[in-house]
């Protein structure tokens, strides 16, 4: 269909839904799609160059209209024709299909963009929600890994919200009060986690502090035996350090290493038993030491 004889269609179909005909009751005045047609129509100017057509407006900038294809502005108008007058209904059910799929192949932003576009379109349905406090858990875990302790944190408070918006919906949502306590879990090891970074960076001696750092960025690059190998030598340099013993606990706790995670903890524990977060990793663990009865 030729673009200009497509333009007088929306056009008239603009004043149409002016006029009551249609019976939305948009202005043609009030719709800028409207306005830009109108333009077009009554301007009728094209030239053809050596990509083909190029329309251009007297009532419109040219970031707006110039050098459009004849086939792109087609495109975008016969949508605007098909829904000038009926406003179409979102697949809310697609979207979850998406979202899935994208958590799935751990793409997790693209999720939540999904999870977040099905909620728009229906925020008595829990699903949504409850979605995508699953997909920050995961985000919140993969910051962990990269020891982005603020990150993961900041994403364990967007699961709980978003929990908290699925239990709303639906109270009786068994899976998204699961998922809140999860997160509330996760939030408690990152916090611990947090305070043993910032406490062993201030304790560590200068030579095991080079090595945490070096480990540090091992770990970013992916390079995790190495990362590994060089707490491993800051724990051999200061050996009594209770600090460097908590950093190796944290970076088998970033690997999902309890049992090797616990073993550290526990060694910081004995040399410093008031090492700041330590003992909050340990009661996340279930691992604290029964303390000595008094006899």
């Amino acid at each position: 269909m030729p673009v200009l004889r497509m333009l007088r269609i929306f056009a008239a179909r603009e004043e149409d839904c002016g006029t009551g005909h249609c019976g939305t009751g948009v202005s043609p005045v009030k719709s800028q799609a409207g306005r830009l047609c109108h333009s077009l129509v009554a301007t009728g100017d094209r030239t053809v160059d050596g990509h083909g057509w190029r329309l251009r407006s007297a009532g419109f900038g040219p970031r707006v209209v110039a050098r459009w294809r004849c086939i792109i502005v087609g495109s975008l108008l016969s949508m605007l024709v098909i829904g000038a007058c009926t406003k179409p209904v979102p697949p809310y059910d697609e979207c979850i299909r998406v979202g899935r799929d994208e958590y799935a192949a751990q793409r997790y932003p693209e999720a939540v963009a999904m999870f977040k576009h099905a909620a728009d379109i229906d925020r008595e349905r829990p699903e949504a929600s409850y979605h995508m406090g699953q997909c920050y858990l995961a985000m919140a875990e993969r910051r962990f890994s990269e020891h982005n302790l603020i990150g993961a944190l900041r994403n364990c408070d967007r699961a709980v919200a978003c929990f908290d918006d699925a239990i709303t919906a639906f109270p009786g949502f068994g899976r998204a009060v699961q998922g809140k306590a999860q997160a509330l879990r996760l939030k408690g090891k990152h916090a611990a986690a947090l305070e043993i970074a910032d406490w062993a960076a201030q304790q560590s001696g200068a030579q095991a502090r080079k090595l945490i750092l070096k480990a540090h960025e091992y770990a970013k690059t992916g390079n995790m035996d190495q990362a590994q190998l060089a707490l491993k030598q800051a724990t051999s340099i200061e050996a009594d350090n209770a600090a460097v013993h908590a950093e190796l606990g944290l970076f088998y706790l970033r690997c999902d290493n309890e049992s090797a995670a616990i073993g550290c903890l526990q060694r910081a524990y004995e040399l410093n038993p008031g090492a700041p977060g330590v003992v909050k990793a340990l009661a996340q663990l279930n691992a604290l030491p029964e303390t000595p009865r008094r006899q």
